[in-house]
This record gives structure tokens, sequence and C-alpha cells, in this order.
């Protein structure tokens, strides 16, 4: 069993663990450099499973609009966060980020898009389970119909149109928001370490719940656009006892430092 990346530059492995030391035992073998792979890079740092005091002096900025478009409980615990966080020695400040609305809609256009082209080989003749029909067209869309779920089917459909010669500005508006955001993040990491957010702006659904699934990517989105390294924290529960996750963001090559940030978090405690 494996997995295929629907959006080359983007998806990444990354680890799901119980805890941030956990983390810190595998992440040196995933940032390894692989020979075959010129696309990876090797980055050193990670002897890190002790970070003591570290997390004094640093600033870190508390992104406005991401506190203001999440629910009562959601701002409750990031603020909880925030004064953790400056209990262990940082200074934690609010920051606006006027493109934080611009964030999604970008996401979705350029994911759907490079979906649409990525996944376009998956035809059941040369790659992706046998399609079975009398013509190649019917083969495709059979193999499609069988081999690929309903989100990847409907990313395919929505990359597609974008794609399409009386739509192609959408992408490429979005792709130019995405340079202009990775500007704008490079300006906030010249005055701040980390960027503080809620990790998603609704509760984690259960099995039964309907949700809009594009809504569990609005906050964490941002990473993707500009490629810079983010971890999700668990920070407590919410009214209802669903758990509440926080989100905390680093410029580009400082994985190290987030995990260094979230030992320390996880070594203060409250609610993690």
């Amino acid at each position: 069993m494996g997995w295929l990346p629907s959006l080359l530059p983007w998806i990444r492995s990354a680890p799901l663990t119980r805890s941030a030391r956990d983390l810190a035992l595998i992440l040196p073998e995933l940032y390894a450099k692989d020979e075959k792979d010129a696309t990876s890079r090797s980055i050193s740092g990670w002897e890190v499973l002790s970070c003591p005091d570290f997390l004094k002096g640093k600033r870190i900025g508390l992104i406005r609009e991401a506190q203001d478009s999440s629910p009562a409980a959601f701002r409750e615990k990031t603020k909880q966060a925030a004064g953790l966080f400056s209990s262990l020695g940082a200074q934690v400040e609010l920051v606006s980020l006027s493109e934080w609305e611009k964030v999604l809609p970008a996401y979705s256009a350029i994911s759907c898009a490079q979906a649409a082209s990525n996944l376009a080989r998956f035809d059941g003749i040369r790659f992706g389970r046998r399609g079975i029909g009398s013509t190649p067209r019917q083969q495709a869309e059979n193999a499609r119909a069988a081999g690929l779920g309903h989100e990847v089917q409907q990313r395919i459909l929505l990359g597609n149109t974008i794609l399409s010669d009386g739509k192609r500005a959408y992408y490429e508006k979005a792709v130019s928001f995405s340079r202009r955001l990775s500007e704008k993040c490079d300006s906030l990491f010249a005055r701040f370490d980390f960027l503080l957010t809620p990790t998603t702006p609704i509760p984690s659904p259960r099995k039964t719940d309907t949700f809009d699934l594009s809504e569990t990517d609005r906050f964490t989105a941002i990473a993707n656009l500009t490629g810079i390294p983010a971890v999700s924290i668990p920070f407590g529960r919410d009214e209802e006892g669903l758990p509440v996750g926080i989100q905390l963001l680093a410029s580009g090559g400082r994985d190290a430092n987030l995990l260094c940030a979230t030992l320390e978090l996880e070594k203060g405690g409250a609610g993690l």
C-alpha cells in the first residue's frame, strides 16, 4: 500500500504522533536527504529532545483575522495558548494579515487545477485501475469512477473548469496571490519567530456530522501556499468535549524551531 500526491509541489507526508517527543524521534528520518529524489534536502538541527528555555525572548504573532473568524471557544483556546507561551517567556502580539480572507479561495483554485493536471494520467490504460469499456474514453471514465474518491473527482472537475480557456485567469490570479502571500509572510517572519492561529475554524467532526470539507483547510492552507512549515498541537476541548487544536507556523527551514516550541509548550501543560 502507498499513496500518490495529487498536488506535487505541496503534498508531503507528515507524522501524526501522541506527543512532541515522539515527533522528535521520527522527524530526523523523514528529513534525511533522498539521493534518488532531486527535490529533497537534508535539514539539520534535530537533536532537540530537550529545549530548555527555548521560548524565552521568542516573538509570536497571533493573526488577528484568524481569531476574528473563529468561534468563541476557539478564540478562547488560542488566547489560553498565547498566555501559556507568555508564561514560558515568549512575547505574543496581535498581528494583521490582510490577505487572510483570500488564502482559501486561492488554495482551492490552485489545488483543484493541479489535481486535474497531475491525475490526468490515471486513464485506466497507462496508470490506475484497469478501466472497462469498448473505447478509451469509456475506459477512462469507468477507471476514474471506480478508483478515485468523491472529493478527488470533485477537485478534478473543478480543476478542469479553472484551467479552461474562459476561466484560466482565476488560476493565474491565484498563483500571483500565492507569491504576494509568501512575500508578506517573509516580512512577518522578519519581526516574529512564529505565527499562531487555531488549526481549524470548526471543531473536530463526528462520523455522523455533515460539514464543508474545505473549511478544514481554511487556516492550514497558508502553509501550503507559501511552503512554510507548520505544526498542529492539541489544546484542550470545546464545550461539547470535542478536541481543539492550535497551529504554529515558522519561516522556511525552521522546522526544528517548531519542534522545540512544541516540546516546550507540551512541557508547560495546560490542556495538551
